[in-house]
């Protein structure tokens, strides 16, 4: 179907990887998901902001061991994880704590 959003970009999902023989990807085993935060992620992909928000705090230590894994040992690099984990504390501090637990 046409893409009709406002933002300037697509992505694209090739989950078939050449064999068209599977019309869909299986689903993912329930052990191997936490179905929790899909529920939450299905609700806020219409609110991009909050989205965000969201991911950085629930994933706060994969995007910084990320930053350490893709760039070398310097004083920007840890400056950029300190800073990382500053935001995530700030969006913390709107989240009922009740949602957090």
């Amino acid at each position: 179907r046409p893409f009709r959003g406002a933002a300037g970009r697509v992505c694209i999902n090739l989950w078939f990887e050449g064999d068209t023989s599977t019309p869909f990807p299986a689903p993912l085993p329930a052990e191997d998901y936490d179905a929790r935060a899909a529920r939450v992620i299905r609700v806020l992909r219409n609110q991009p902001n909050e989205l965000r928000a969201f991911c950085k705090v629930w994933y706060r230590e994969e995007i910084a061991a990320s930053l350490e894994d893709a760039f070398k040992p310097t004083e920007e690099l840890r400056a950029a994880v300190r800073l990382h984990f500053e935001e995530v504390k700030e969006v913390e501090s709107r989240i009922a704590p009740a949602t957090l637990a």
